[in-house]
């Protein structure tokens, strides 16, 4: 009967390491020119849950990068934050009426 059980218990590891998927290290996908994805959606599209996507710094439009299907759950940044702006430039003031 020991036996029997033995082999019961090593059939259900079996199962149980063929049944559910080891989990995987997530990858680093590089968007950016001379990377293997020039657009945010090409990385989005060839990653898996989990992996992470940074965009090299830089302007990105056109097709691939504006409107992007984000249909999985990955880390999407930029490499370095968002790009700083000159703030708007201050309108002058209206003279105040003199009294």
């Amino acid at each position: 009967m020991h036996r029997f059980a033995s082999a019961i218990v090593f059939a259900a590891l079996i199962v149980c390491a063929f049944a559910f998927p080891r989990h995987a290290r997530a990858a680093t996908r590089y968007v950016g020119p001379g990377e293997t994805f020039t657009t945010i959606q090409s990385a989005i599209d060839a990653s898996l849950n989990g992996d992470m996507i940074i965009v090299r710094d830089g302007t990105y439009t056109g097709p691939g990068n504006r409107e992007v299907i984000l249909d999985k759950t990955v880390w999407l940044h930029s490499q370095n934050g968002p790009t700083p702006r000159p703030p708007a430039a201050a309108k002058p003031r209206p003279a105040s009426p003199s009294v």
